[in-house]
């Protein structure tokens, strides 16, 4: 290469060798580096994968998944970390986050362990409902309403002076409850031994259950002597609420909790499967894309 210098109009010779081997591989090393970096996952992407995988629906439709998927985001921090399994989701939270948004297997899905939720689909109104008319509910006021369901064996729940705003609104919120004077509810407290008791002491014949039981002393007791019987509340009097029977039960309520408290963990480990999958496959195309350059 001849190179010629203005100033002097002298003419300069310089040997220069090109190597084209060098520099392909100095191009190809580079790619490799670019490629064998592990790129960052797009949570939210990620997160339209796992729900529309075929294994969920949701009670509210497409809105539910939109509600888990803003909600868990907020969960899972640094889902790039080589650590991942260090984001542990609190199964509480999950919880809200799942009766919230309405979450629930596909039919063909349902882990093996509650199979028999697919017999009974009548907690599914329930869950519509809860979804619908109670946003946000937590974890504790849907845990109390459930426990008192127990209590009564799904015939009602009640409410307390010291209860939370939530739980003292649920009448007015939505026309899944109405407020009644529950006596049953409150014979419904006895043990089966008080009841045989009470039996005795009317020569009332005892039924197999409870409930048939309270049935026959509510018919045939006088009110104001059933008044009499019945236990004192220690804040006073409670209101009473019962579910309206033609939407739900009590007991759908109660199966309910049961199976959103089951699917919880199931629900957390498959995400969490899920998100390393396809961090692991990832990397291992970026690697893979990069030998091939």
């Amino acid at each position: 290469m001849n190179i010629r210098k203005p100033s002097t109009n002298r003419v300069f010779k310089i040997e220069t060798k090109l190597s084209l081997e060098r520099e392909l591989n100095l191009l190809l090393n580079a790619d490799r580096i670019k490629y064998s970096q592990p790129r960052k996952l797009n949570a939210s992407k990620i997160l339209d994968l796992f729900l529309l995988s075929g294994k969920y629906n949701s009670v509210l439709g497409y809105e539910g998944y939109q509600i888990f998927k803003n909600q868990i985001k907020e969960l899972i921090k640094n889902i790039n970390e080589n650590n991942f399994k260090s984001n542990l989701i609190n199964l509480t939270d999950l919880y809200e986050i799942i009766l919230d948004s309405g979450i629930y297997y596909n039919y063909d899905f349902i882990p093996i362990d509650f199979k028999e939720m697919k017999n009974d689909e009548r907690w599914l109104t329930a869950y519509r409902y809860i979804a619908y008319n109670f946003p946000k509910i937590s974890y504790g006021d849907f845990r109390k309403i459930v426990i008192r369901f127990e209590e009564t064996k799904g015939h009602s729940f009640y409410i307390e002076p010291n209860d939370s705003t939530f739980l003292k609104s649920t009448i007015t919120k939505s026309k899944l409850f109405k407020e009644v004077f529950d006596t049953k509810a409150k014979l419904l407290k006895f043990s089966q031994k008080d009841l045989k008791n009470i039996c005795s002491t009317y020569n009332i014949q005892s039924a197999r259950s409870n409930s048939e039981t309270i049935d026959r002393l509510l018919e045939l007791i006088p009110e104001d002597e059933i008044h009499k019987l019945l236990p004192k509340d220690k804040s006073g009097d409670q209101n009473y609420k019962i579910i309206d029977l033609e939407l739900a039960s009590g007991d759908d309520i109660i199966k309910l909790d049961y199976y959103i408290r089951q699917i919880t963990k199931a629900i957390r480990d498959d995400l969490f499967t899920f998100i390393e999958e396809r961090r692991k496959s990832f990397l291992e195309l970026n690697i893979t894309a990069g030998q091939k350059q």
